[in-house]
């Protein structure tokens, strides 16, 4: 299956991150297991992972192996962007589909690539950063209520537009939108991602 990374910077002892942003530690708490501290730390669709600490190529490939078996996607998702230059303003065009009524919420989000920063463990003085969160719409990390929380009917579809700007900083030709539908398995205690789409911006 295609997975898109979303990388949550966050700054770690006496290392402080650049691209961290504050509503990341609020993701790793959602994630963590809870028997310590650790990164980097991979969690799937944003299910608590099996291990606390997942950083090995095979242990991620596993892990998604075991969990699409186990949670098929049920939805459809798709998104369409325009992007203003001048007002460094992003509209976003989500559509969502399910085959399964249920009450459903979703995340959108900004991503950036080609970032260089310093990476501890790297030979280089300079490493390229891909996939780092810049920004959601919204600030609950559970998701934003689709169809104002309402249960979707099966086969319906359903549209949410929102707008986003972009910090000064940021390169829009090497950011990316990233659309999400998330449903619960445990009455709406927690939210994971059922399935994504990405795209460039505009």
């Amino acid at each position: 299956p295609d997975v898109i990374p979303v990388a949550f910077h966050m700054d770690y002892g006496e290392y402080s991150d650049p691209m961290a942003q504050p509503i990341n530690s609020r993701f790793y708490e959602k994630v963590n297991t809870g028997d310590g501290f650790g990164l980097p730390l991979f969690a799937l669709d944003f299910r608590k992972s099996s291990q606390h600490i997942i950083n090995e190529y095979s242990k991620i490939a596993s892990e998604i192996e075991a969990q699409t078996k186990e949670y098929p996607a049920v939805c459809g998702v798709a998104v369409h962007t325009e992007y203003d230059v001048m007002e460094r303003s992003l509209k976003v065009t989500a559509r969502f589909k399910s085959d399964v009524a249920g009450t459903y919420r979703y995340h959108i989000f900004l991503l950036e690539d080609s970032l260089e920063y310093p990476q501890a463990g790297s030979d280089e003085e300079t490493y390229i950063h891909d996939n780092v969160f810049r920004l959601m719409y919204g600030d609950n990390v559970m998701g934003t209520r689709l169809n104002s929380g309402d249960p979707l009917k099966p086969g319906a579809e359903y549209t949410e537009i929102k707008t986003m700007i972009l910090n000064p900083e940021w390169k829009a030709e090497n950011m990316r939108v990233v659309v999400m539908m998330l449903d619960t398995e445990d009455g709406g205690e927690t939210y994971s991602c059922n399935n994504a789409v990405e795209c460039g911006l505009g």
